[in-house]
């Protein structure tokens, strides 16, 4: 007999599970170290998991052990049944002599054929009694161990009764002594290796007859103890497996938890530095935006005050230079403020009615001497069907047309620049509104179409010299147009020319700002339109159109003189005809003499249109009868009104000449700088009430040009050089208006409006004006919450300023300015 249940104990099935899971740990963890940088969840898992692998391998022995006594009792239980039915059987009757054919013999084999089959577990049952030769084999079954219904080779060949088996076994001995018993080592023979159980079959008066043997097919025996040690290493595997994938998860969570954990600490920390450097961003902007401000204003106010001088000609020029040169340098100052503002957050817009046709049309006039230098032609269109008034923030929406339109005029030598302003979609009460501006300059490189409103970019770094600017400009109107909810693009060809277009999102306001109801008395009235260009007669056309009036378009002088002779034999002469100056052949003067020399058409009553006005044509307007003298882009409004003058007031007389208002009247508080301070500007408010004010200014320079502005008027002003002078003043005498710089040593501008608010005794509060370079965001609005009650920017416009005095001049201010008692 040869024992093979030895491959057990080197548990090979075990130590492959082991080692597995070993190196399964070993890779896990080094992911882990190279990954999510877990160690204290790794150090747990190497600990734990010896300890896992041996309390798994007592568990895996305690279930093939287990399995191996439950097999052991079914066969033990097995072989004693067995033996106890041959003995009813007779199996004593069976002897060496029996016969093969013997039908107690055959009857027993049969018995055991089909216990056989019942048990399929069961490999051989065999009867066997001892003799001198060995165990002399009595009943044996057999087994067709291929199933093929014969027996057949050694192994199935039958044995004979008397066959002597010689094998010796402990448990063969004890079953010769009367007890049953099992051998649970494989054993070999001829027939296979197996697994035996045997019982002492008695006869009738008890005395041992034979020895029962039960033979299991090792193969089995092995595969269901193994199955059991599988089973049990499967359960373990499971183990193993959550284990290691919990302290994998566990790992990545800390690992990620520790990560969000540093990235929201890093977050913060950039959060912080971002607020302090924006902080100081701020104040560094406001500090020199005062800086820049302070002699900015000096610069352009004393220019203006010696513009009012007697000048020579060369030297009202270089004052012209210095003037423009001041300006310029304050729209850069702008122009990064505005980048600054809009890259830090700080930027808002306002949300407030305005009348689009007004808004865009003064806006786009601004421009119109920059381009009558260049001999452009500047035309404004807007879609009648455009809503008159809109809410939202008309001074960002015409700092991007004025940008656009400047470049246009910047990078155009011939030709015309075109502002189109229409619908592109309309949402119950919010519109959508889409703006073209187009010339006919040098054009961009498509490949440089998408890097044009990036900071600091130009399509050319060469143009920066030829043309000047900071690459601003673009970058503002994205961020502006983008802040109003729209979108900018452009389309462009090389030497050929630009169209920009961007969109903006506004309300509609369901009351109108303004309306001429006077406008629909004109209905049906014929009007003449004489203009070469053929923009600005599409565009008069329509809106005379949208004004229910039926105009006459034509091309030049000669064509207009042709039609208004026609009309006029007809017995329909024109009443109105809106007249181009520059044309070729025939200008605007030379018609309207021709038709003032002409008794047919001298009734007509004319009105000038033009792109510049000239040094002269004002008197050349008197001269010829032109009754209304108009710069383009027209305003519509302005127009209408010019037209409901001299048609409507028959008395109206022929050198009435009127000249618009060519400035832009934006409430954005760093609007480009007009020529203020001249006489004329003060001529509105000088016939006022003299008054008694305090001017609060630390600075000599600005102290002599808000002199010689109010010099202009015939007020009495009083000098502090600091807060605190302004309320020791202010203790002493009364006034009736205060000039406050807010940023001055000693007391600063907001404390002296605290401490003269404190210490007011009248009923009537005492008008207080912030006149401060400080023109940041907030600025405005922390002078007011001081207790001021206006707010001027430097550079100071003269016009503003005398405007302001004029609307806190109390009635009685000559009376009222007198010395406290």
């Amino acid at each position: 007999m040869v024992a093979i249940n030895q491959l057990h104990v080197f548990q090979f099935d075990y130590v492959l599970f082991a080692t597995l899971s070993l190196l399964a740990l070993a890779v896990i963890s080094y992911w882990l170290r190279n990954t999510a940088r877990g160690n204290r969840t790794v150090v747990i898992a190497w600990g734990w998991l010896p300890l896992l692998l041996l309390g798994g391998y007592f568990l895996v022995d305690a279930a093939g052990r287990h399995e191996k006594r439950r097999l052991q009792k079914r066969i033990e239980g097995l072989a004693p049944t067995y033996a106890e039915e041959l003995r009813s059987m007779g199996h004593a009757q069976i002897t060496p002599a029996t016969a093969p054919d013997d039908p107690l013999y055959l009857a027993m084999i049969e018995k055991q054929i089909r216990w056989l089959q019942i048990n399929r577990a069961v490999a051989d049952i065999y009867t066997f009694r001892k003799s001198p030769e060995g165990n002399q084999l009595v009943v044996d079954s057999e087994t067709d161990y291929n199933r093929d219904g014969r027996y057949s080779g050694d192994r199935e060949r039958r044995t004979v009764i008397g066959e002597v088996w010689t094998e010796k076994d402990d448990a063969i001995s004890k079953a010769y002594s009367g007890t049953a018993s099992f051998d649970d080592e494989i054993f070999s023979d001829r027939w296979g290796d197996w697994v035996s159980a045997y019982a002492p079959i008695r006869n009738l008066d008890g005395s041992l007859d034979a020895v029962l043997g039960v033979d299991f097919a090792a193969e089995d025996w092995v595969a269901a103890i193994a199955r059991a040690r599988r089973f049990a290493i499967g359960f373990l595997a499971v183990i193993v497996t959550i284990g290691l994938a919990s302290t994998s998860i566990i790992s990545i969570l800390h690992a990620s938890l520790f990560e969000r954990q540093k990235a929201a600490d890093e977050l913060l920390i950039a959060k912080n530095l971002a607020e302090a450097a924006t902080t100081s961003k701020s104040e560094f902007l406001a500090n020199m935006s005062h800086e820049i401000r302070t002699p900015m204003n000096g610069i352009i106010g004393m220019t203006d005050l010696l513009v009012g001088t007697n000048l020579d000609n060369q030297q009202r020029e270089y004052l012209r230079i210095v003037k423009q040169s001041a300006t310029s340098l304050l729209g850069l100052l702008n122009d990064i403020l505005d980048f600054s503002k809009i890259e830090a957050g700080k930027l808002e817009l306002e949300s407030i009615r305005f009348g689009i046709r007004d808004c865009v049309e003064k806006t786009i006039q601004t421009l119109t001497f920059r381009a009558s230098e260049k001999q452009l032609e500047i035309c404004c269109r807007i879609d009648p069907n455009l809503p008159d008034t809109l809410i939202g923030d008309p001074s960002r929406l015409c700092q991007v047309l004025i940008n656009l339109a400047g470049n246009a005029i910047k990078f155009t030598e011939h030709g015309e620049i075109l502002i189109n302003v229409q619908q592109d979609s309309r949402t119950g009460d919010s519109l959508r509104l889409r703006c073209e501006v187009r010339d006919s300059g040098i054009g961009i490189a498509p490949d440089k179409l998408d890097s044009i409103f990036a900071a600091f970019s130009q399509e050319d770094t060469s143009t920066t010299r030829r043309f000047g600017g900071t690459g601003l400009g673009l970058a503002i109107c994205a961020q502006l147009v983008k802040l109003m909810g729209g979108e900018i693009w452009a389309d462009s060809q090389k030497g050929v020319g630009t169209t920009f277009y961007f969109t903006t999102c506004f309300k509609i306001s369901p009351t109108k700002l303004r309306s001429l109801p006077e406008i629909e008395a004109l209905a049906g009235l014929p009007v003449l339109v004489v203009d070469d260009n053929q923009t600005n007669r599409v565009i008069l056309d329509e809106i005379l159109k949208g004004w229910r009036m039926k105009p006459v378009v034509v091309d030049g002088g000669p064509a207009g003189l042709a039609a208004m002779r026609s009309a006029s034999a007809a017995g329909a002469p024109f009443p109105l005809a809106l007249l181009d100056c520059m044309m070729p052949e025939m200008d605007g003067f030379e018609f309207a003499r021709i038709v003032r020399s002409d008794p047919d058409l001298q009734a007509c009553q004319l009105l000038m249109i033009s792109s510049a006005a000239g040094q002269d044509d004002h008197a050349k307007c008197r001269e010829v009868g032109i009754a209304r003298y108009m710069t383009k882009p027209v305003i519509q409004s302005q127009l209408a009104e010019a037209i409901l003058d001299v048609i409507v007031d028959s008395d109206t007389e022929p050198d009435a000449v009127d000249q618009t208002d060519s400035r832009s009247h934006l409430s954005h508080s760093e609007a480009s700088v007009d020529t203020g301070g001249s006489a004329d500007d003060a001529q509105s408010v000088e016939d006022g009430p003299a008054m008694k004010i305090l001017l609060v200014e630390d600075g000599i320079v600005n102290q002599k040009v808000a002199l010689a502005m109010l010099r202009k008027l015939p007020h009495h002003v009083v000098i502090a050089e600091d807060g605190q002078e302004a309320v020791a003043a202010f203790q002493q005498e009364s006034f009736d208006l205060v000039l406050m710089d807010v940023q001055m040593p000693v007391m600063d501008g907001l404390e002296a409006t605290a401490a003269i608010r404190r210490i007011e005794q009248s009923p009537a509060r005492v008008p207080i004006i912030a006149m401060t370079a400080s023109a940041m965001k907030g600025d405005r609005e922390r002078c007011l919450a001081a207790g001021m009650d206006d707010y001027l920017s430097k550079p100071i416009e003269a016009q503003l300023l005398y405007e302001v005095i004029a609307k806190f001049a109390p009635a009685n201010a000559a009376d009222s300015a007198t010395k406290k008692q």
